[in-house]
């Protein structure tokens, strides 16, 4: 994990110079740009998935890449090797 104070305003910044972010999206509307809280009130309703790659390491089984999954509520985490 890294720290990046200014991530935001550089996103704004870097989408209003692309030419085709421009063509696509228009004018960015700060509203939509908010990060939105996501609110979840029961144990394994709500998951997120995520497909790790290129680690440049490979288990003793011939794994490259690892399949994780995080429950957004009791952030339970399962990770199978690929």
């Amino acid at each position: 994990m890294y720290y990046w104070p200014t991530l935001f305003r550089d996103s704004v910044e870097w989408v209003a110079k692309c030419e085709a972010c421009q063509h696509f999206i228009g004018r960015p509307n700060l509203a939509s740009l908010l990060v939105k809280p996501m609110i979840i009130e029961e144990h394994f309703h709500q998951w997120g998935i995520e497909f790790i790659r290129e680690l440049n390491l490979s288990s003793s089984a011939g794994h490259n890449y690892v399949l994780t999954t995080t429950d957004y509520f009791t952030k339970w985490v399962e990770a199978v090797p690929i």
